[in-house]
């Protein structure tokens, strides 16, 4: 590498340690393993996306104090893990994160959308880490830019999961039947879930209103 990149890199890095500082400090956490944590992963990886390219194995080792920083690189377009990555991990303090994040004002707008279709809390609030969430971490999209193939490659991702592992994957259909369905309201996406399609029927109208699902 070119000594100038390497210097930027550098550079960058430093950036993106001292947001994450400034993050934690917003938070009320932070402690003195979280700080060197975040510094390691740095000198490894000076450029967070090179960590995607890693073994699932390794990125799935990372330890309880360097998690939360893999969790603050997605949230804030540092790093886009691999939907093989993300759909082995819970997003645990995703919803304390996500308000000064970039993708805080989009899960909100599904979220308000998703309580106007209909859908109860429990269900929008499952929904909104299971697949939105996931998705535009992985896209680097905004909502209003996800498209049905997006949805699609999520889907095949699950499957693959699926037959690497042996576990199942009804959880997150129901969720992407509940994204896509936000998504057309919304006008992102030009039709509604098909009746009849991959997903039974039932499983998209998991947590819909009655009113609603009789429509």
């Amino acid at each position: 590498m070119p000594l100038a990149h390497v210097f930027a890199a550098r550079s960058d890095a430093d950036d993106i340690h001292h947001t994450y500082l400034a993050e934690l400090a917003r938070t009320g956490r932070g402690s003195a393993p979280y700080y060197s944590s975040a510094r390691t992963f740095l000198q490894h990886w000076p450029n967070p996306q090179d960590w995607a390219s890693e073994p699932l194995e390794l990125r799935l080792s990372a330890n309880s104090s360097t998690r939360p920083f893999v969790t603050f690189l997605m949230l804030h377009d540092y790093l886009r893990p691999g939907y093989d990555y993300l759909l082995e991990r819970k997003i645990s303090s995703l919803w304390r994160e996500i308000d000064a994040s970039p993708i805080g004002g989009d899960l909100a707008r599904f979220l308000s959308t998703a309580r106007e279709l209909g859908f109860s809390q429990r269900v929008r609030t499952a929904t909104g880490s299971q697949a939105p969430a996931r998705l535009l971490i992985q896209t680097g999209r905004r909502l209003h830019q996800l498209t049905v193939p997006d949805l699609d490659e999520f889907a095949d991702a699950c499957r693959d999961r699926r037959d690497r592992t042996g576990k199942g994957w009804h959880h997150y259909k129901a969720a992407l039947v509940c994204t896509h369905l936000v998504l057309f309201h919304l006008g992102v996406l030009p039709e509604p879930p098909r009746r009849g399609g991959p997903w039974d029927f039932t499983v998209r109208l998991d947590g819909i209103t009655p009113a609603i699902a009789e429509r």
